[in-house]
């Protein structure tokens, strides 16, 4: 599969990226910035690197400047209305995860549990596990994940 993204086959998805990433001990934003070139005090947001899912339209849009040595990375998030994305526990092993709603309803699920979320609302998500993000109205989604490296 990873020679089929390189030769530009096919497109990968949010969940096959969260698998590779963290196989490579990385955070996505991490992978993603490895193909921006240059480290910056300044993200310009003309400038900022966005990715889209091709199976949902999920739009990730890297926030934090590329390389800029930080241990925080933070990055915006567009859910499409009716789409949920899936990321293994295994791409969060070395971070510390929270999730800020900016606009929209957010349906965050770990482990049995399921963390309905607003605007405003903030989660803190704990210790690595299976979870699904799950935009289960009629209107887009737009959060911001913040991630700190442990």
């Amino acid at each position: 599969m990873i020679s089929k993204i390189e030769r530009g086959e096919v497109s990968a998805t949010a969940a096959l990226l969260g698998r590779l990433a963290a196989a490579l001990d990385l955070s996505l934003s991490q992978l993603m910035l490895m193909t921006e070139a240059g480290a910056d005090r300044v993200s310009r947001a003309a400038d900022q690197a966005v990715w889209r899912d091709p199976d949902t339209g999920y739009t990730r849009r890297q926030r934090s400047p590329a390389r800029s040595g930080s241990r925080m990375e933070i990055a915006e998030i567009e859910l499409p209305a009716g789409k949920a994305v899936d990321f293994p526990a295994s791409s969060y092993v070395f971070l510390d995860h929270q999730i800020l709603v900016l606009e929209g309803q957010l349906d965050f699920r770990r482990d049995g549990e399921v963390f309905a979320l607003g605007p405003g609302d903030c989660l803190h998500i704990g210790a690595p596990a299976n979870c699904e993000y799950r935009n289960a109205t009629e209107e887009s989604c737009r959060y911001l994940v913040v991630l700190t490296r442990v």
